[in-house]
């Protein structure tokens, strides 16, 4: 399946997982949870018998790796050599001695077990070192502690909104990696990193308004002195997550918005300092000083579209925050209404009614999502994603000419 933002796909990966959840929260026993950083950061979800079953980039550069490649089902040595090579291919690391630059490679492993995390940890290592040594690269492996339960925690916080934190809490290890692997699946759907991220904070709103709808339904069954102001306040905050996600999607998918642009920038800044390091890699020592200065010249060029980025995010930030605010200001009082309510409204059974409701009629929750994006700006963020890793290839093969 393509890496890319496709909600059918996505959403049976969702519908898979909570079928499961459904059916007595089946878990598989023996994940591993990988990461393999240089600067394309990707994570592996790897079975007990070594075979990565789920995969995901991290960051723009590690989607941008894996983009239309076959790792999923692969042996996790298999896996490692791949992302390295292709780390190579791309021209993120590069052969020989680079002044310029000091280069490492950073792996972690978390595993249900001391022993399995070791045994994988093991075979990645081993393969790194294998590659690294068959390219002649110039790369120095760390390998990082466990990333630990509470990382994984955090992740699958952000996949199921109907959990509480408690409940995460009380998830077992093989529980916890069970949830971590179907998150790592349903991340690997969407082209960008922002995307993806913009996706886990609008799915956790829409979470919340049904719940709260739930309730709205249940005070129209005879407590309709509440309902006139319940239902203006569920009004004022579904208007608050339309606003959140005209303005999430223009932010990241319109070629016009200042992010956009800047992030085109910082691209084409890295795309020639790449091009720079490939060259001076290759080259037979003559005329260095020039490569050096080219270098150095091309590394403030790209500093300088980083702090661009930078700026342009700290103000996207602002602007979130303040949407988040508004709508966590009326969400509250929504909750302090509630406690207005009679006893008689079981307010627990609707809850869980709601959840019910939710497990159950995934579709109809994330088509709001699928709508608010429309496929021609989807089929052009993928193209683009394309040409560049074609163009980014291609300078590599013509600077080792």
């Amino acid at each position: 399946m393509k890496k890319v933002l496709r909600l059918q796909g996505a959403l049976m990966v969702l519908l898979l997982g909570f079928i499961l959840v459904g059916c007595g929260n089946k878990t598989e026993s023996q994940l591993s949870y990988v990461t393999i950083e240089t600067n394309p950061s990707v994570e592996l979800v790897v079975n007990e018998k070594g075979v990565v079953v789920a995969v995901n980039g991290t960051n723009e550069d590690g989607k941008l790796l894996l983009q239309d490649e076959k790792i999923e089902g692969l042996k996790i040595e298999a896996a490692t050599e791949k992302i390295v090579t292709l780390t190579e291919e791309l021209g993120y690391t590069f052969k020989g001695s680079v002044k310029a630059d000091s280069q490492g490679i950073e792996i972690s492993v978390t595993s249900n077990t001391v022993e399995l995390a070791k045994q994988i940890e093991s075979k990645v290592q081993g393969e790194i070192e294998a590659t690294i040594e068959e390219l002649k690269l110039s790369l120095k492996l760390e390998i990082e502690n466990s990333k630990g339960r509470e990382f994984l925690e955090e992740i699958v916080m952000a996949y199921d909104p109907t959990l509480t934190r408690e409940e995460v809490k009380a998830m077992t290890m093989q529980e916890l990696l069970t949830k971590v692997k179907d998150a790592t699946k349903e991340k690997a759907q969407f082209i960008s990193v922002k995307l993806e991220e913009y996706y886990e904070t609008l799915k956790a709103y829409e979470f919340k308004i049904y719940y709260k709808q739930e309730i709205a339904t249940a005070l129209e069954n005879g407590y309709t002195q509440f309902l006139e102001s319940y239902k203006s306040l569920l009004t004022s905050f579904s208007d608050a997550i339309n606003s959140l996600k005209e303005f999430e999607v223009y932010t990241f998918t319109n070629p016009e918005s200042s992010y956009v642009k800047a992030m085109e920038a910082y691209q084409k800044a890295k795309q020639d300092l790449a091009s720079k390091k490939i060259q001076f890699s290759v080259s037979d020592g003559s005329n260095s000083i020039i490569f050096e200065a080219q270098i150095t010249v091309s590394k403030k060029a790209l500093e300088a579209a980083d702090k661009v980025v930078e700026t342009v995010d700290a103000t996207i930030k602002a602007s979130f925050d303040t949407l988040i605010k508004s709508l966590e200001t009326i969400y509250n009082s929504l909750e302090e209404l509630e406690k207005q309510f009679p006893q008689e409204l079981k307010l627990e059974e609707k809850l869980t009614n709601a959840e019910n409701y939710i497990n159950t009629n995934k579709k109809a929750l994330f088509e709001k999502f699928e709508e608010s994006i429309s496929k021609e700006t989807l089929d052009q963020m993928e193209k683009d994603l394309k040409a560049r890793k074609a163009e980014l290839k291609a300078m590599v093969v013509e600077s080792k000419k």
